[in-house]
């Protein structure tokens, strides 16, 4: 008599994601079964037997995690006696591997951010590059989709994007090199990104449609940065003796009132610091001076007896600006603006042409 194989597993037209295992029953009415091949044409789409059992005798055999490459392939079992007598199972099976490419680990460049300037402060960018090794058994160019995420770490990774604290690049590259590659997405957070430590993800999608992801927590650091500072006087500061309208001021009078207006390209809120040189006036190439207290300065009033005296050391800036200045960082609609208004009590004993210079120093809030 002749063997009657039977598949058992996998069922005709079976899907799988990975490595398979077959299993096929052969019986012999003496009980003579010698050996059992298993055949599919997986192998450069040659038909040939891929493992053999010589277990003796009836049964099931197995076949475990069979590597077979991705597509539509034929597969069977030839049984034979005994005597010789060879026979396969009444029809072959089809079976479809469909297995996801392979992903390594995300490294980021660099570590920590340096912003990229720009003579528009506001088009101002830092850049980080995060590759990732993959393999796929359709081969590297068979990789379609691939998309890359970054966020900080107050969001998460389905976050929506905002400039602020998540990006999205869904147009990756790849180099390849037959199943495997190199897939590397580039970001450019924008200046007001924000400070702290950044996550990086990289999924990408092979033409079967299955997808693998890779993730890193942690990848890279953005500072705390003060990216620029543009601050600009409604008239000159050394022009405050004369009237913004027209006219001279006497000794003693106050002058108009002066706006600085500050405006924060940066991704953290801050205070800010203020000194001055002491007044210099030069008549005929004669110098007196005056102390720099006779500016005085605020954020909030323009009543010079509540203003603070300008200091000569940033440290001495009073609490309104140092403590409670708070201006708010960028965000996605551009940065935040403040002043700082200023006023003048003409000294006395010094004449000609008078100047000084006022800094300005961001401290972090």
């Amino acid at each position: 008599m002749i063997p009657v194989v039977v598949l058992i597993e996998p069922e005709d037209e079976y899907v799988a994601s990975h490595n398979v295992t077959f299993r096929v029953n052969a019986t012999d009415a003496d009980n003579n079964v010698k050996n059992v091949s298993l055949y599919g044409s997986w192998n450069n789409s040659v038909w040939k037997s891929v493992d053999v059992d010589t277990t003796l005798g009836n049964g099931t055999r197995t076949f475990s995690e069979v590597e077979i490459e991705n597509g539509t392939w034929v597969w069977n079992a030839m049984a034979c006696d005994v005597d010789g007598n060879c026979v396969f199972a009444e029809q072959n099976y089809t079976i479809q591997l469909n297995s996801a490419p392979t992903v390594g680990t995300i490294s980021c460049t660099p570590t920590e951010l340096s912003y990229i300037s720009q003579p528009n402060p506001a088009d101002n960018y830092a850049e980080v590059n995060c590759t990732l090794d993959v393999e796929d058994l359709e081969g590297c160019n068979s990789l379609s989709t691939l998309v890359g995420r970054i966020w900080h770490s107050s969001v998460t990774e389905n976050s929506a994007d905002s400039g602020l604290d998540h990006y999205t690049n869904d147009s990756c590259s790849k180099t390849c090199s037959g199943e495997t590659g190199t897939v590397k997405c580039m970001f450019h957070p924008r200046y007001y990104a924000e400070a702290g430590l950044w996550s990086v993800s990289i999924n990408v999608t092979d033409n079967m449609d299955e997808t693998a992801k890779a993730a890193e927590a942690d990848a890279f650091a953005i500072p705390a940065y003060y990216s620029s500072i543009n601050m600009s006087f409604s008239t000159e500061l050394g022009g405050v003796f004369q009237r913004i309208g027209g006219g001279s001021f006497a000794p003693g009078e106050y002058s108009d009132y002066l706006n600085m207006s500050i405006t924060g390209y940066i991704n953290r809120p801050i205070n800010v610091k203020v000194h001055g040189t002491n007044i210099e006036c030069n008549y005929g190439g004669a110098l007196t001076y005056a102390d720099v207290s006779y500016i005085r300065y605020e954020k909030d009033t323009l009543d010079y007896s509540n203003m603070c005296a300008m200091p000569t050391n940033a440290d001495s800036t009073c609490s309104s600006l140092k403590d409670n200045f708070n201006l708010r960082n960028a965000t996605d609609s551009g940065p935040n603006s403040k002043s700082i208004y200023y006023m003048l009590q003409v000294p006395t004993g010094v004449k000609g042409s008078c100047s000084t210079t006022v800094y300005i120093t961001p401290v972090q809030r």
